[in-house]
Formats: structure tokens, sequence, C-alpha cells
């Protein structure tokens, strides 16, 4: 096979029907969950419900799509987390990523991110994060920014040539 590498990712993948022995961890405490995780797509909807039931500590923060892209969303999208939090943010695309980067106060856990439709700016404002789709999951460690400064430094030496 010429032309393919294998690809070694950074942590194993869990199925998703596993999620819920990583919410019933006491030292993950506040999870945010964006509306691009689709909850009832991934299975993960009821073992949440469940957990919530049985820890009192756990606070889950729901992010809503932006109002512009709402009308386009299924109720369902809009709206999967019973109890939870709700954190607004602008349609505004500059405001928004400012929204994002005040959010970093709040000092979630866990970030959930939809591994079919991640946003760039929510991978920094937890400890973790959790890249779902469908059928598995993987539990990261939040990017470092001197990471991203030596990644887009590598990427303009490349394109420099």
């Amino acid at each position: 096979m010429t032309g393919k590498k294998a690809l070694h990712l950074a942590a194993p993948s869990i199925a998703n029907a596993e999620i819920r022995h990583l919410l019933r961890d006491t030292q993950i405490k506040r999870v945010l969950i964006p509306w691009t995780v689709n909850l009832q797509a991934t299975r993960t909807h009821a073992q949440i419900v469940q957990i919530l039931k049985q820890r009192s500590d756990l606070q889950i923060y729901y992010l809503p799509p932006p109002a512009r892209l709402a009308r386009f969303l299924p109720m369902i999208l809009r709206y999967q987390i019973p109890g939870a939090q709700l954190c607004t943010v602008s349609s505004w695309a500059p405001l928004r990523y400012f929204q994002y980067w005040q959010m970093r106060h709040r000092h979630f856990d866990l970030v959930w991110q939809s591994d079919y439709q991640p946003i760039l700016f929510l991978s920094w404002l937890g400890r973790e994060n959790l890249f779902i789709n469908d059928e598995t999951f993987r539990r990261l460690p939040a990017p470092k920014l001197v990471e991203l400064f030596g990644l887009l430094r590598e990427i303009l030496r490349r394109w420099r040539g």
C-alpha cells in the first residue's frame, strides 16, 4: 500500500455505552456540551439523565446554537438536556469567539466536542475534551497555547518552503 499511512490516535476509542462510567468520576463536576453533539444519535442522553439523578454535584452546561443557525435545526438539537444551564452566545462570529474566551472563568472539567463538527475555540475551555461520534468517544487533555503557536509556526515554515 503506497501513499497510505496507518492512523494512530492519541487516545483509545471507547464505546459510547461506557460514558456513564466516565460521568461517575467525582473529579468531573462541570461539563459543557455544545449543540453540535447529538445526544440521541450518540445514545448518551439517557446515561446523562441517569447520572444527573445520582450525582447532585454534577453540573451540565449546554451551549445552544447561535440564533441564526437555530432556525435550521430540528427542535431536538436545540433543547437536548433537561435541567442543563444554558450558555448562550452571539450569532456574530467575532463577538461569539470573545464570549468563548470569557467562558474560561467557568473552569469546566470536561468539554464535549463532536467528531463531525468540532468548535475550535471550545477546546481551550476545559481541563479535558471528550470527542464523540455516533459509536465511540475519546478523552483528550486540553491543548496548550504553546502547542498551537508551535503548530502555526511549523505550518508557516512548510508553507514558505
